[in-house]
């Protein structure tokens, strides 16, 4: 089931026949540091926090547009073109216009699109706002996963440690005939259970990781 979801994320069609090779996911850049750092670049990367800018910048214009409606239009048109009775009789023809636009009266329409163009410019802003909240939020957590996986993985060291000393100490035990196969079969499976901790925090830590290569916006 997992190599088959694997293959769905790479967006390829092939068999689920094969072996992944077993590489270490390393350490990211910034990931132990200040974390206003890390949330001012996912603010500069998110592809949604770029979006969301450029509609911010859309509004403000579309506002400023509408200010513009309130004031006289000033429009210049030409036209030139060779017409005449028959082709062999054709003359240039010279035309052009001048045209003064004055709004004075609109039944308050001017009024009406500045304040859409403001209630649109104040949500797109609540918008920005929104959006930076889940980056913060995006970013932390998964540097608290970071930070939790470390830490679980420098447990489940010592508890790997701890269970092979137990282990041995089993073994001696029961070669020497003063322990039984019970205290051996114990340890054998402390070892074990241990083994898988450590496995599953370092899951955690690439998991970690991943989260927060998507957090910050990057694509490496």
């Amino acid at each position: 089931m997992a190599r088959a979801t694997l293959v769905q994320a790479m967006g390829v069609e092939r068999s689920i026949d094969f072996d992944l090779s077993d590489e270490e996911f390393p350490p990211m850049d910034g990931e132990d540091g200040v974390v206003e750092t890390l949330v001012d670049e996912a603010k500069r990367k998110r592809p949604e926090m770029l979006n969301l800018r450029l509609n911010l910048q859309s509004q403000d214009l579309s506002l400023r547009t509408a200010h513009d409606m309130i004031w006289p239009a000033l429009a210049l048109s030409g036209n030139i073109n060779d017409s005449g009775s028959s082709l062999d009789r054709t003359t240039w023809n010279f035309s052009g216009m001048v045209s003064l636009g004055i709004p004075i009266f609109q039944g308050g329409a001017i009024d009406a699109q500045i304040r859409q163009a403001e209630g649109q410019l104040a949500q797109a802003k609540a918008q920005v706002g929104t959006q930076s909240l889940q980056v913060r939020l995006d970013v932390e957590q998964a540097r608290l996963g970071i930070r939790g996986a470390k830490a679980a993985i420098a447990t489940a060291d010592d508890a790997f440690t701890n269970s092979r000393d137990r282990l041995r100490l089993a073994e001696g035990r029961y070669q020497a005939g003063v322990g039984s196969i019970i205290e051996l079969g114990d340890a054998q499976l402390a070892l074990t259970t241990a083994a898988a901790q450590k496995v599953q925090a370092q899951y955690q830590l690439y998991t970690a990781r991943a989260q927060l290569i998507k957090a910050l916006g990057r694509k490496d």
